[in-house]
């Protein structure tokens, strides 16, 4: 992939969105078990972490975030 394609990719709202959430719990974007979770789940973690942070969390593991859906949607991609 050359420069320009990253760069464009990189400026697309869901792709940006994908990469800050899955960067956020440590999995890359491209990996088998980021490919199995949908935008749509990507969509619903990232609100609550939106949430979390407006309730003065200082990360996504407290508050509303749940550990055990997330490793449903990472496994299982639902």
């Amino acid at each position: 992939m050359r420069l320009d394609e990253l760069l464009s990719d990189a400026q697309r709202p869901m792709n940006r969105l994908r990469w800050t959430v899955l960067s956020r719990f440590g999995l890359r974007p491209f990996s088998p078990d980021a490919e199995k979770i949908s935008d749509s789940e990507i969509f619903k973690m990232a609100a609550q972490m939106l949430l979390d942070m407006r309730q003065g969390s200082e990360t996504a593991e407290s508050g509303s975030f749940s550990d055990e859906r997330f490793e449903e949607v990472r496994m299982h991609g639902k």
